[in-house]
């Protein structure tokens, strides 16, 4: 009953709310900030007392390097490049696993898709003559 109202009223004003995405930006930057913190601690507070020895080929690349005489911020910085790695990998990965779906999924559809796309129109252009003259004659019989 009120449509004729509502319409001289003009349009219905839309809802506007503030956007979230600022603050879940800022929740999401304080938990990774949280999480590299705690990261550091743990990795400041081991004890890598065993040296490292890359051999490569049988050529020496690192000899006796050592975690356990790093500074803090040298193992703060090894568990920001961590997490980087771990972030990175987090979005190649999927993205990767998406992409080889994709051709699979297009391979697919080349071998066993096209041939029967293929033999559905040889089967429609040898049947035409015959859905020809079952049209004509439904033509004929409905007049």
């Amino acid at each position: 009953m009120n449509e004729p109202l509502a319409a001289a009223a003009g349009p219905a004003k839309l809802d506007h709310r503030p956007s979230r995405w600022p603050s879940r930006l800022g929740l999401l930057l304080a938990l990774v900030v949280v999480l590299m913190l705690a990261a550091g601690a743990a990795v400041s507070t081991m004890h890598f007392s065993a040296p490292v020895h890359i051999t490569i080929d049988g050529e020496e690349i690192v000899n006796g390097f050592n975690f356990a005489t790093l500074e803090p911020a040298h193992k703060m910085l090894i568990a920001a490049l961590a997490s980087l790695v771990l972030l990175a990998a987090l979005v190649v990965v999927p993205l990767a696993l998406v992409m080889g779906l994709v051709v699979l999924l297009g391979a697919i559809f080349m071998v066993v898709g096209l041939p029967l796309v293929l033999a559905l129109m040889v089967v429609a252009l040898l049947l035409s003559p015959l859905l020809l003259v079952v049209w004509l004659l439904w033509r004929l019989l409905a007049s």
